[in-house]
């Protein structure tokens, strides 16, 4: 899918440009999608200048500081020494807004020009940490004051008074105030625990699992945290992913405005895969060695080439984004992602999770295996290319050329899609060169290109 946005551009009356899909059988939600509205919305700020509103309470609780060692074993132990690791990155919202535009809910995966690409479970242990392979996180939701004070009395020592509840989810500045992470020299080993427990919810809650208020964490979790052994055999990596999901899908919703879940693990997913959307590193900060790989984006950023902040420029740039192979199947099959899990949430009483647990319990059995793990793209013949310009979406912008006629900048984009689809097949055709080049040529193109005129530098700026 192509979304190109101009936030001061001419709007095209009548257009008859075919957006696309022309096989509506994968979209089936697209009346309802933010790059419907955007497309529609043409020359209204309110639409195409909108970011999204990430919540997150991470900040907060990295100025406690660092717990102490007794309770960083105890977080470990539960499965969240990754996080406990990560740095404070600054969100850029632009960027998470271009990508939200291109999810699609109807096949959780990200339509790029290029093809489809996602999150996966392997992506969010990588730059987290967090364990993806162990039990389904679930339990049950349901309190009445009764079970809430005994839960908490036991678990944490404390009864949060009724002010800093929410239902059932508890106030993180709560949780804050009363568990630092201190451990005082006469804690005995039941206070201890009771500390780790209240900095493992801030975690959850304030990173791992926020919801759209950032501010409150549901007491269910408290009750994964009873035995903080048991804690660490949980799958809270899939947990994660799960609630991004769920989040991106809610804001790929014409009128969404604001998101929970954990989009800091979005935005490093994106820096990687798409190196060219990201900052420069200066190198000025240590990296741990225990961290995972967002603690390599813990440093100062020097950008003076890339309009970070700036929601068209990265639906501009992503036009050209690059995905891998990723099966051996032509085309997918008929995507799950609207089945009867899609609208599983935590509203309306207790649910049935046995049909989801099975599902889990056999994920090995649905493995996507790698056929050649070094073709970087698919082939000009590729049969899902053909199945996936059917079914995608593709959006242009309304040209910044307000003396041009609605039928001059018509033909104008209709012409930019000819000539991307032209120019895609024709790099499609050159195989990608994968080998080293020989060490004696690199040296020999480097003492040229140290002699050569400063005007031929620039032009030959491929070699940078």
């Amino acid at each position: 899918m192509i979304i190109i946005f101009v936030h001061a551009g001419y709007i095209m009356d009548d257009c008859s440009i075919d957006l696309g899909p022309t096989d509506g059988s994968v979209l089936v939600l697209q009346k309802q999608h933010r790059s419907r509205a955007i497309w529609e919305g043409y020359g209204n700020p309110k639409v195409e200048n909108v970011t999204m509103i990430c919540r997150r309470n991470d900040n907060n609780l990295r100025q406690l500081g660092r717990p102490s060692p007794r309770i960083v074993e105890l977080i470990y132990q539960a499965g969240f020494g990754g996080i406990l690791e990560m740095p404070f990155i600054t969100l850029d919202r632009a960027f998470i807004t271009a990508l939200v535009e291109r999810w699609r809910p109807e096949t959780h995966t990200f339509h790029l020009r290029s093809g489809e690409s996602t999150v996966t479970l392997q992506d969010v242990e990588i730059i987290t940490g967090l364990a993806v392979d162990g039990r389904p996180v679930t339990g049950d939701t349901r309190f009445d004051q009764d079970k809430k004070k005994e839960l908490c009395e036991r678990l944490l020592g404390l009864n949060p008074p009724g002010e800093v509840m929410s239902g059932f989810k508890v106030s993180l500045k709560w949780l804050r105030d009363n568990f630092n992470g201190k451990v005082e020299e006469e804690d005995d080993e039941v206070t201890v625990l009771r500390k780790a427990r209240g900095c493992i919810l801030q975690l959850i809650g304030g990173i791992v699992l926020p919801d759209q208020s950032s501010s409150h964490v549901h007491l269910c979790f408290l009750s994964l945290l009873d035995d903080l052994q048991l804690a660490g055999t949980y799958s809270w990596g899939s947990a994660c992913l799960g609630t991004l999901y769920h989040y991106l899908d809610f804001g790929s919703t014409v009128g969404s405005k604001d998101m929970g879940g954990m989009f800091i693990l979005l935005q490093v997913w994106g820096w990687e895969r798409f190196p060219f959307l990201a900052p420069a590193r200066n190198g000025k900060r240590v990296i741990r060695r225990d961290s995972p790989l967002s603690g390599w984006w813990d440093d100062e950023f020097h950008s003076p080439n890339l309009s970070t902040h700036i929601v068209g420029h990265y639906c501009t740039s992503q036009n050209g984004c690059c995905v891998s192979l990723e099966g051996d199947k032509p085309f997918p099959p008929p995507s799950k992602s609207l089945g009867e899990f899609h609208a599983m949430d935590l509203r309306n009483g207790p649910k049935d999770l046995s049909k989801p647990i099975r599902l889990w319990n056999n994920r090995t059995n649905n493995i996507v295996n790698i056929t050649d793990p070094d073709i970087l793209v698919y082939p000009a013949d590729d049969p899902y290319l053909d199945w996936y310009e059917r079914i995608t979406m593709q959006l242009f912008e309304s040209l910044s050329m307000p003396y041009l006629s609605a039928e001059a900048v018509q033909a104008m984009a209709q012409k930019g899609i000819e000539c991307l689809k032209f120019q895609e097949k024709l790099f499609r055709k050159i195989a990608p060169e994968h080998k080293i080049r020989d060490p004696q040529v690199h040296e020999e193109f480097d003492e040229d290109y140290d002699h050569m005129d400063p005007h031929l530098q620039a032009e030959q700026g491929v070699h940078q």
